[in-house]
């Protein structure tokens, strides 16, 4: 929200640009980093209820790979691209620049988000929701 405060104020163009930079980058990243971090709920679950500690385990660190290569890696090479991309789309030349920019800065943060996505649903299997609130405030 501040941020788009911030945007208000820099001018239209900006606010073209936060707006659809927003969209293309939960679209493309965010929607499939946690729709696919979504299985990790039900396998850890059954784990930790059968008492697998170790499966558990497992399936956090399957769960950070698969999130890394089907969700981050695919959604860097879009926000790294975004310019272009929206430039061929018809947007106009100072948003395109504008909104790529602001993908480009969130780029590094989706890997850390699959960190957070695999570990947030691992404590939530493993009934540690305090811990859960905790780093949901901190991230």
């Amino acid at each position: 929200f501040p941020r788009a405060l911030g945007a208000r104020h820099a001018g239209a163009d900006a606010l073209a640009a936060f707006g659809l930079a927003n969209v293309l980058t939960s679209v493309s990243g965010h929607v499939a980093l946690w729709g696919l971090g979504a299985g990790v709920d039900t396998a850890s679950s059954q784990a930790y209820g059968a008492k697998n500690l170790d499966v558990v385990g497992a399936t956090a660190v399957r769960a950070f790979a698969v999130l890394v290569v089907l969700a981050c890696a695919p959604g860097a090479v879009i926000w790294n691209n975004a310019e272009g991309i929206l430039s061929r789309l018809g947007q106009t030349p100072t948003t395109s620049a504008m909104a790529g920019q602001f993908a480009r800065i969130r780029s590094p943060g989706l890997f850390a988000q699959a960190a957070t996505c695999v570990c947030l649903k691992t404590m939530m299997a493993m009934k540690k929701s305090a811990r859960v609130g905790t780093l949901s405030v901190i991230t």
